[in-house]
């Protein structure tokens, strides 16, 4: 039975109009997650985008310059159609917030995605969780090195992805970009989902003045059960996401499900072969798609109430 990856969802990243979330780019990769299958590229201009290629992720290497056309998903990171590797370039430029400094090692966030870059001769010493920097690195073997580092404002709150660890007296313990540890308050009456040791999470944190991080949203991506924080119930696996909402828009082509905190509806197309009589709008569902043909096709729509009549697929 296909389990599928609960990602937490910025407002932002679920579905616009196809032209907002789909097209070609370019950019350097500066990290790779085996786990999601993604590369980490970033643009010329700085700018950061976690991009799942699971069919050519082992033939990328840091330092690759590559083009891509891609789609993107309703947690933010985008799936791939196609990416080639035009070269390999020796530097790169981010845009991005600090998560922490550890030794010769500078933790940063940005595009669903948490890296490192190496420090040299005491770099961004005087950096806090949460500033907002621009930075430029050089890739030395296996890794980034950072040639300048610039803070350009702070953030109260940051995305954070990583391994699972523990929960321990209210703190939980999360293992990012390999071996970093974050630690992350919980406060009291956040309903944790089910986690276990090695599962892979993503989640939102409050920066608190002090540099710690107090937990808002939280989702296990190796598991279905579920989400915090009220991200709308978004769950996603390399090809197939679900949502669970009520149900805007409905016709023999394309179906659209409103999720609470997002301002769009997430929209799939109807295969022909898929047939939804018995569903009405303002009806509560759930909506599994694919992403297939640089869009986003429906697999099954099924109604979340008892009494709830259809259900297609």
């Amino acid at each position: 039975m296909k389990r599928f990856l609960v990602l937490a969802v910025a407002a932002t990243g679920l579905v616009l109009p196809a032209a907002a979330n789909a097209g070609a780019f370019q950019g350097v990769v500066i990290a790779k997650n085996a786990k999601r299958k993604a590369i980490v590229t970033a643009s010329a201009n700085g700018n950061v985008r976690t991009i799942r290629a699971p069919k050519s992720f082992a033939k990328i290497g840091l330092g690759a310059l590559v083009a891509v056309r891609a789609r993107q998903l309703p947690d933010g990171t985008f799936a791939a159609a196609a990416t080639k590797q035009i070269r390999r370039v020796k530097h790169a430029r981010v845009q991005a917030t600090v998560v922490k400094r550890a030794g010769k090692k500078l933790y940063l966030s940005a595009g669903n995605s948490v890296f490192v870059f190496g420090l040299r001769s005491g770099a961004g010493a005087k950096l806090r969780p949460g500033d907002r920097v621009t930075a430029s690195a050089s890739f030395g073997k296996a890794q980034l090195f950072c040639d300048a580092v610039k803070p350009v404002g702070h953030d109260d709150e940051l995305e954070l992805e990583g391994i699972y660890l523990s929960t321990e007296e209210g703190v939980l313990s999360l293992a990012v970009h390999g071996r970093g540890l974050v630690k992350v308050s919980v406060p009291d009456g956040f309903d944790l989902p089910a986690l276990k040791p090695g599962d892979e999470v993503s989640l939102h944190a409050a920066v608190e003045s002090d540099g710690t991080f107090t937990l808002v949203s939280l989702d296990n991506e190796d598991a279905g059960d579920g989400s915090t924080g009220g991200d709308g119930g978004v769950d996603m696996g390399d090809h197939v996401f679900t949502v669970s909402g009520v149900l805007s828009a409905l016709s023999s082509t394309s179906v659209g499900v409103e999720v609470d905190g997002h301002p769009e509806p997430v929209r799939c197309a109807v295969p022909a072969s898929v047939k939804l009589s018995g569903f009405a709008v303002g009806q509560d569902v759930e909506m599994s798609c694919r992403f297939a043909d640089s869009r986003f096709v429906l697999v099954k729509l099924s109604p979340k109430t008892a009494d709830s009549p259809g259900d297609g697929g």
